[in-house]
């Protein structure tokens, strides 16, 4: 049960953790995407995207994990020897919420490059 102060809780998920899920869920589009603007548009340019991308949503992941858990019990409380690999293992655990966002998002942009590709063959070539 939630104490007062706490904020409103569903099931055994609170407000923050509802916050965490969005935000990791948008950081799995979100990435890859700003990521190929800046990367060449091709399926090597995604692929380095993609690397780039999963430890920095891992590393992301993590760090919800330790502001929820400071929030809670106090920095002391979760700063002490071996914590950073702990939340970095759960950052990586909470691939279950970023990674089917960034599968779809690499389809999605894979599919893009390839109409581009198309397109761009399809210009060079007349008939």
């Amino acid at each position: 049960m939630a104490r007062r102060g706490d904020g409103p809780t569903f099931g055994v998920m609170d407000t923050g953790t509802i916050i965490a899920i969005g935000v990791l869920a948008c950081l799995g589009w979100a990435v890859p995407t700003v990521l190929m603007r800046l990367l060449p548009d091709s399926l090597r340019g995604l692929a380095i995207a993609l690397l780039i991308a999963v430890p920095v949503l891992s590393l992301a992941g993590g760090g919800f994990f330790f502001w929820t858990y400071a929030d809670k019990v106090g920095l002391a409380g979760v700063a002490n020897r071996g914590a950073a690999m702990h939340f970095w293992h759960l950052g990586v655990r909470a691939a279950l919420i970023w990674g089917p966002v960034l599968a779809l998002t690499a389809l999605g942009l894979g599919t893009g490059i390839e109409r581009r590709r198309g397109e761009r063959m399809a210009a060079r070539d007349p008939d």
